[in-house]
């Protein structure tokens, strides 16, 4: 008897959601035939709330679908809720930009917005190349478009062609990279390749595979920013509309960070002495690149990018720094981090509070619960003090606490520091 297999679709199931909402704002404004902002922004909002609620809710679920190119793990989930959370953010931020005559194609704004989240998700939980490739080109083509979205503006026509044409170029090189690594592994699935790779230990010292992992790298390097595929990064933020300036400075580069992450944690482990050398090489350059170029910027939004791309810098480092869940390598430094800062600048000061917070999500990861709840706690208090109770900090802070105490069983707890934060975001 024939049998067949049915896709688990928990694991795409917010994506699902996402997509019938950009459909049904565009099939609104087409039947209706009324333009109303307001309208596509609350279809949009309200299907970005049920997403988010469908992937808050199978957060903790390690399944693997569709012959094995998309999995759903806690790494895929935290990515998925950081990018709804920046799709609703930045749909609140059009509204202001719609209502004061930022465009009049409604409908195809927002459709765009959510689509290119939909792409960012993708790539949080392809597990293999080409899935992620199309997440990514799907973020990259709906991006495209969004930056430009002021025709009549030649500084956001001029920033589109550039974002296009130089992103064009980072794809080609990349898929170049990837048909190495399938040429040599043979899949371009990436449990295969490290499979394949750990079988025969000649392909890793092949040039083919170091060329194609190089390629990759240069390939998202582009999309996250990192020194020196920088270039487009301060014109595209300046000529972008303002929201979509804020959306890119957040969600299309987490969502290249989480795919170049998977890539070389579970396809090319064995090439981590090469990667961990580069990417460390990258983040000192970037790092300091970004920092001083901000200073000598006269526009804010040429300084935010420039501010951003030293940020990426940050987390490259904090890349390196965990490699394969070495969290241990981490851990010393963020202590020190905190110790020198309650040495020089006391208890009270809102820098002690950021090293709490680095601290405690550390702590989070590797499941100790209880010092990350003590972590985040503190910095609650620090951030009272040195900020004020109604800083976006001591929110943000309030918010942490609740994901730790949820995922340790408190839910009582949790559903406190939620409703605390909530009413110091409204």
């Amino acid at each position: 008897m024939l049998s067949i297999l049915l896709p688990d679709f928990r694991v795409i199931a917010p994506e699902l959601i996402l997509t019938a909402t950009a459909f049904a704002i565009i099939l609104w404004e087409l039947v209706t035939r009324v333009k109303d902002h307001t309208v596509s922004a609350v279809i949009g909002t309200a299907g970005a709330i049920t997403a988010l609620a469908v992937a808050v809710k199978t957060s903790n679920l390690v399944v693997s679908t569709f012959s094995g190119t998309l999995i759903l793990d806690p790494y895929a989930s935290f990515f998925k809720v950081m990018f709804l959370f920046g799709l609703i953010l930045t749909i609140a931020l059009s509204l202001r930009f719609m209502k004061e005559g930022g465009t009049e194609y409604h409908a195809e704004y927002y459709a765009l917005l959510i689509l290119a989240t939909v792409g960012m998700m993708v790539m949080a939980i392809g597990r293999e190349l080409i899935t992620i490739f199309l997440g990514l080109e799907l973020l990259s083509m709906s991006m495209y478009i969004l930056v430009g979205f002021f025709r009549q503006d030649g500084r956001s026509n001029e920033a589109s062609v550039k974002y296009f044409i130089l992103g064009s170029f980072a794809t080609g090189f990349m898929l170049f990279g990837m048909s190495y690594i399938y040429g040599v592994a043979g899949s371009t699935h990436l449990k295969a390749i490290a499979s394949t790779l750990a079988g025969h230990p000649d392909a890793v010292t092949s040039n083919a595979l170091l060329l194609g992992m190089i390629m990759i790298i240069m390939g998202f390097g582009f999309k996250i920013s990192v020194v020196p595929f920088h270039q487009w990064t301060p014109d595209v933020y300046e000529g972008a509309p303002t929201p979509i300036t804020a959306f890119m400075s957040v969600g299309p580069k987490a969502a290249g960070l989480a795919a170049l992450i998977r890539i070389l944690m579970e396809a090319l482990p064995q090439l981590m002495g090469s990667w961990e050398m580069l990417i460390t090489i990258l983040a000192v350059i970037t790092m300091t690149v970004g920092n001083l170029a901000a200073l000598a910027q006269k526009s804010v939004k040429r300084m935010l990018a420039y501010s951003s791309i030293a940020h990426v810098g940050y987390i490259l480092i904090g890349i390196v720094a965990s490699v394969n869940g070495q969290f241990d390598r981490a851990m010393p430094l963020l202590e020190e981090a905190l110790r020198l800062r309650e040495a020089h600048l006391g208890d009270s000061d809102s820098a002690v509070a950021d090293s709490c917070v680095s601290r405690g999500w550390l702590a989070y990861q590797t499941a100790d619960y209880e010092e990350a709840r003590a972590l985040f706690e503190r910095a609650v208090s620090i951030y009272e003090q040195a900020l004020g109770p109604d800083h976006w900090a001591v929110a943000a802070s309030l918010g942490f606490t609740g994901t730790v105490c949820w995922r340790a069983g408190d839910h009582n707890d949790a559903q406190e520091f939620f409703e605390r934060s909530m009413k110091i975001f409204r």
